[in-house]
């Protein structure tokens, strides 16, 4: 199934959706204002996903290749409360924008809030799940959603988590290539 069938299928109900409580509705000029200050980068970081094996693919040669992902932007900015972010800009290799961005807000119930508006926001909930230590403990949550932008309200795929008093996520308007970040970074741990 394509994305934009996936998109159509999950978003098949009807009514308002409110950016009213959203975070990023006001964080978003204080983010163009912050580009200003970050910088392209000279020689591109690539996150290079690694491909499945030869033996869950019968025939490789033929099957289609992991994203890419190109890092072009590296910045910080505020939430209109004052707390500083951090966020980086890639762009995956099928043309796609993909952000990743992590708020420390200094308390776990102020992190969990913001997911919470977030899923409040979101169109669909494909994914909830705890997020464990590495001892197995839960630290916090982790959540994929489908949610339309404030601006243009088309449909993005949001990934967010909570570990603390951090929250990040992951946002593009491809469901794949979120998919295939998370994938990623987790590979990385």
């Amino acid at each position: 199934m394509c994305h934009s069938e996936l998109v159509r299928k999950l978003t098949s109900k009807k009514g308002p959706f409110s950016t009213r409580n959203s975070i990023f509705r006001n964080l978003w000029p204080r983010l163009i204002s912050a580009v200003a200050l970050t910088f392209p980068v000279s020689s591109p970081t690539v996150c290079r996903l690694e491909a499945a094996s030869a033996q869950h693919q019968p025939n490789a040669a033929n099957a289609p290749t992991e994203p890419k992902f190109t890092l072009i932007l590296v910045g910080n900015g505020l939430t209109p409360d004052g707390i500083p972010t951090d966020f980086k800009k890639f762009k995956s290799s099928d043309g796609n924008i993909l952000s990743e961005m992590w708020i420390d807000f200094g308390a776990a119930a102020r992190a969990a809030k913001e997911q919470q508006t977030l899923m409040k926001q979101s169109v669909k909930t494909i994914r909830e799940k705890p997020e464990l230590d590495s001892q197995g403990n839960k630290v916090g949550n982790r959540i994929l959603v489908l949610r339309r932008q404030p601006r243009n309200h088309k449909i993005e795929t949001v990934l967010a988590w909570t570990t603390g008093t951090r929250y990040q996520e992951i946002r593009s308007n491809s469901l794949e290539d979120v998919l295939a970040f998370e994938q990623a970074i987790s590979a990385k741990k």
